[in-house]
């Protein structure tokens, strides 16, 4: 966590300890790719978190290598009506939860109020931008090279990263077209060349990218810089016959508190990952952290009703 979600994280915990005297929470903050790898060789060794935030597609991993335990408590039967669906069904396996829902992450198109004059409706208008820009910015920015932002245009091409048995399934013409069409947005310059995630912030939050594809941790990185706002991923009018009829459909993250195996069997562990899945925590981490968070109960309230971004 950076920005925003950084801030909200650490005044979760100061509240939490406020609340419950004699309580201490120490976080620690690891670089993601070094995270599954520092997981797995102090958990096993009882030098690892009681509990640690992660996302739930490495859920798996973690089962494999016995660094995870059932929350229990932590989310129980009288809590899970206050959850989404689709957040509470990424961290169950057969049945059982192994995490508690903290956000639901995808990708998004952020647009420049400044640069773009109305919604583009298809991806090709955000191509035309690049007639209008100067030679120093983009129609778009966005991490191109990296699977989980490609999955949209590979969608829409009617390909698919897994097929119904869990196989990789990122081959045949479908696939081919996909990266095609990426290769000549940056061929185009309609995208900058291999940029990361410092970089699509750095050149959208500058004014240098008319739109970008990000998901709603960007939003707390931008600074004030500049006036957006951000819209659902357009229609590929180029794919539009294809199996995946130009549909970009990104990929869902959820983020949840997991448990260790020694974490889990402390009552004041459990207590504490509830808490950070509560209502209250859920109204920090969406109003400082920008968080689409995983409460349904939540986003009637008035403090998120005024974000349109986050809805």
């Amino acid at each position: 966590y950076r920005g925003g979600e950084e801030k909200a994280i650490d005044q979760i915990a100061a509240q939490y300890e406020n609340e419950n005297p004699g309580v201490h929470v120490e976080l620690l903050s690891i670089p993601f790719d070094a995270y599954s790898s520092k997981l797995g060789a102090a958990i096993p060794r009882a030098h690892g978190p009681d509990l640690f935030i992660d996302a739930h597609e490495r859920l798996g991993l973690y089962l494999r290598d016995g660094l995870v335990a059932p929350v229990g408590d932590a989310l129980p039967d009288s809590d899970v009506a206050q959850f989404d669906q689709a957040s509470l069904d990424a961290i169950t396996v057969d049945r059982i939860r192994y995490a508690v829902p903290l956000s639901n992450k995808c990708l998004a198109l952020y647009v420049n109020d400044a640069l773009v004059k109305s919604d583009p409706e298809s991806f090709e208008e955000i191509s035309g931008l690049r007639a209008s820009l100067p030679d120093d910015s983009y129609p778009l920015a966005y991490q191109a090279p990296n699977s989980f932002f490609h999955a949209p245009f590979l969608h829409a091409f009617g390909g698919r990263m897994l097929d119904d048995a869990g196989h990789f399934a990122f081959t045949g013409s479908d696939a081919a077209k996909s990266v095609d069409f990426v290769h000549q947005l940056v061929a185009s310059r309609v995208v900058p060349t291999e940029p990361d995630g410092a970089l699509v912030t750095r050149l959208f939050a500058s004014g240098h990218a008319a739109t970008a594809i990000s998901g709603p941790w960007m939003q707390s990185e931008i600074g004030d810089g500049v006036r957006y706002h951000v819209i659902p991923l357009p229609k590929i009018e180029a794919a539009a016959s294809l199996p995946g009829h130009g549909e970009m459909r990104p990929l869902l993250t959820v983020e949840g508190v997991m448990l260790s195996p020694s974490g889990a069997t402390r009552a004041d562990v459990r207590a504490f990952a509830q808490y950070l899945g509560g209502k209250e925590s859920a109204l920090v981490r969406a109003t400082v952290g920008e968080q689409v968070v995983a409460r349904s109960d939540v986003w009637s309230e008035p403090a998120i009703a005024n974000k349109p971004n986050l809805k």
